[in-house]
């Protein structure tokens, strides 16, 4: 653990404490949930800790604070400091230093930090709840005036944003967030089955089951036995997506951009700059500023996406002078995926320009190209999950998009069944409904022939695996070598199995597969 991680577990342990002592519930969120995963505890570059709680008993641990201060401690939140520019609680030390931009000046602490979110009932009509989430969004914008929240255009916000900019002229401000929160916070407990995050700082405001909130259980985390939802895998799913097991690459993992001293309180550093400004003439800056950004979002938006697709048409006029298609034809006859893959490759680079991510644009390949291309991916890549995000910009017919749409569901069944359940049984019979259905290579279908096999200890299914895949894939992948492994210890190679066990702690990038092997579940030593 960083200094920092071992600060914020004291945090956390404090949080413990008055919640069993006051009857709340809550469990640990966000990177602690993955953390406890692949980690057992903090992910290696985590920051801070995220707690979760409904809202009756984010409302109860307000109360708590409020009336039974701690030294050295205090909950910032908007119930408790109404200048509080965010929408969710914070549980700060204020003897150390936890500053972050909104938090640079103005009355609010700015110590290190727990974030406490709560989950509001969300309505079952999916029409209503579009809105009643869109509405939420406006209120985050309006009611933290320092920063824009919604880091993308949505559609329809604007309108929305610029209804609580004038509803204010009319009634004040206290009374527009009033009358704002009326718009989202109004379905009842019982009459939900999904909540929605408070929390508005993401493109979409996050959506959850309700079952995650219903049972909890504690699990080690850094050695302290810490709630976690009984469901935590599958709201890894929810909130991280299909690959959630998986870790990112160093760019992607996110840290805050903060001044974290835990020996230091906060009011030294805004010392070093406080006296230099003026709050109402940076609250007013700031709120123009934001003003203009947010309406010009739209115009900007409209603008990179026709430079986007100009340069789509340019690229696909060069795909199809490129690209083999009578070739790449052939390849899908003969199954060859691995060949497909490589021959994709030029495609492959063309879709990761940085000009068509954020507007979803995608230079379309001529006749099935397109089609090919996604199902190469899902059998060879494993990309399946992005393949169903793509699927609606692709140009395919109805009867392939179905087929892809069949292909990925198998896929994201046995995942479920491999990494949420942890249900070999399950997982079989899956993979031999597949084989019935559809057949052929498949990397999520086989990787989990693998998982099934380690589970059973069935050494001559490995080995048999290890001489159908080897050709297919990267013989670097997790599965792959812990077969290879697990079949060379098995015939008392004990060299060859640490070397292999050592590439896989080198190379894998799947963090539950690494933390099976670290702590032997397939009983071979390290």
């Amino acid at each position: 653990m960083t200094e920092i991680q071992e600060y914020l577990l004291k945090l956390v342990c404090e949080i413990d404490e008055i919640c069993t002592e006051h009857n709340i519930d809550y469990v640990l969120f966000g990177g602690s949930s993955l953390g406890v995963e692949r980690n057992e505890g903090f992910l290696p570059w985590d920051d801070d800790l995220d707690l979760l709680m409904t809202k009756d008993n984010y409302l109860r641990f307000v109360e708590v604070m409020k009336t039974e201060p701690r030294k050295g401690r205090i909950l910032e939140s908007p119930e408790v400091n109404p200048e509080f520019p965010l929408h969710f609680g914070k549980y700060m030390s204020t003897e150390s230093s936890g500053l972050i931009r909104s938090l640079a000046y103005g009355n609010a602490h700015a110590g290190i930090w727990i974030d406490i979110f709560y989950l509001c009932p969300l309505s079952n009509d999916p029409e209503e709840a579009a809105e009643m989430l869109l509405w939420f969004q406006a209120y985050c914008e309006y009611q933290n005036r320092r920063f824009a929240e919604v880091p993308i255009y949505t559609e329809g916000l604007a309108e929305k944003y610029k209804a609580a900019l004038d509803m204010e002229k009319k009634i004040g401000r206290e009374k527009t967030l009033q009358w704002l929160e009326k718009k989202f916070d109004y379905v009842a407990e019982e009459d939900c089955e999904r909540y929605f995050l408070h929390h508005a700082l993401t493109p979409t405001v996050k959506v959850y089951s309700k079952r995650h909130m219903k049972s909890i259980e504690r699990r080690l985390f850094n050695g302290k036995w810490l709630p976690f939802s009984s469901t935590n895998r599958e709201l890894c799913r929810e909130a991280y997506g299909d690959s959630w097991m998986m870790i990112p690459d160093v760019n992607q993992q996110e840290i805050h951009d903060a001044i974290l001293d835990i020996d230091k309180p906060y009011t030294i550093y805004q010392q070093d700059f406080m006296a230099l400004l003026d709050k109402e003439t940076v609250d007013k800056d700031l709120l123009e500023y934001k003003k203009n950004e947010f309406f010009n979002k739209q115009k900007r938006y409209n603008a990179n996406r026709g430079v986007g697709e100009l340069h789509a048409l340019i690229d696909e006029t060069a795909l199809a002078k490129t690209l083999d298609a009578a070739q790449i034809e052939d390849l899908y006859a003969k199954q060859r995926w691995r060949d497909l893959s490589e021959a994709f490759s030029l495609y492959r680079e063309t879709l990761a320009k940085p000009i068509y991510k954020p507007y979803n644009i995608v230079p379309q390949l001529p006749g099935r190209l397109s089609y090919i291309y996604l199902e190469s991916i899902v059998r060879q890549n494993g990309a399946w999950s992005y393949a169903e995000k793509m699927l609606p910009y692709f140009h395919t017919t109805d009867e392939e998009r179905e087929r892809l749409q069949h292909l990925i569901m198998c896929c994201r069944q046995i995942s479920v069944s491999r990494y949420d359940k942890r249900d070999p049984d399950a997982t079989l019979r899956q993979i031999t409904s597949w084989d019935m259905e559809h057949g052929g290579q498949c990397y999520e279908i086989d990787m989990a022939r693998i998982y099934v096999c380690c589970e059973n200890h069935d050494i001559p299914g490995l080995v048999g695996a290890i001489e159908s895949l080897k050709d297919a894939y990267d013989t670097s992948a997790g599965e792959l070598l812990l077969a290879e492994a697990i079949v060379e210890k098995h015939a008392g190679d004990t060299a060859a199995h640490d070397h292999l066990i050592n590439e896989l702690l080198e190379n894998c990038k799947n963090g539950v597969l690494l933390l099976d092997v670290q702590k032997g579940r397939y009983e071979f030593s390290i």
